[in-house]
């Protein structure tokens, strides 16, 4: 046992909404830099996200360097993907539709790592969001997590992964957590919920 300090409070529920096209990383390199997307440089907003973010090859970083929002992210095949916030600097990472699903982050294999790394802040969920999954993949939170909605690890026999917070997390909605889901929180990190932790069916929370 550590000294992880877990702080709950109440309740959350979720839903569904919409679906387009993205944005695709070709090579790794600063958000700002056109030659990291090998073209015009991707404007976002919260009334205009870039739907789907997606890494053309293995390997790739992402340096976000400006605050930028997004829909969700799909690492597809590729086995290592790291995207890095730079202090002050927050990734908005909203949730949209996909295959009937309210998602925030997939993978092809439960086993690809997507590393969020950097002194800045990854915000999970937007106001007016449904609640968004985690669908597949394994997710390392080396950067300082909010979440300003419900956001789940989705519970089906075919969509599971594991999840490591190694930085703090606020978490303004519930977290829920499904069968088939490894759950880590380093020792020393303040995890602070509002809502519940809602564990389904089998799962391993390491604390």
């Amino acid at each position: 046992m550590n000294n992880t300090k877990l702080y709950f409070i109440l309740t959350g529920i979720f839903a569904g909404i919409a679906v387009s096209f993205g944005e695709t990383v070709v090579q790794s390199g600063n958000w700002s830099d056109s030659s990291t997307w090998g073209g015009s440089v991707p404007a976002s907003s919260s009334d205009s996200p870039v739907n789907a973010l997606e890494f053309g090859s293995d390997n790739l970083t992402l340096g976000v360097d400006g605050n930028q929002y997004i829909n969700y992210i799909d690492t597809g095949s590729n086995t290592n993907t790291t995207i890095n916030i730079d202090s002050g600097k927050t990734l908005y990472l909203l949730s949209t539709t996909v295959g009937g699903t309210n998602t925030v982050g997939t993978s092809s294999s439960k086993d690809n790592v997507l590393h969020f790394t950097g002194e800045g802040t990854l915000n999970l969920g937007g106001a007016g969001k449904n609640e968004g999954f985690f669908i597949k993949g394994t997710y390392i939170f080396d950067t300082a997590v909010n979440y300003s909605n419900n956001v789940g690890f989705k519970d089906t026999s075919s969509m599971s992964g594991s999840a490591t917070y190694n930085r703090d997390v606020n978490v303004s909605g519930q977290i829920s957590t499904g069968g088939g889901w490894d759950i880590t929180v380093s020792e020393g990190v303040n995890m602070v919920l509002t809502a519940s932790f809602n564990l389904w069916a089998i799962n391993r929370v390491y604390i």
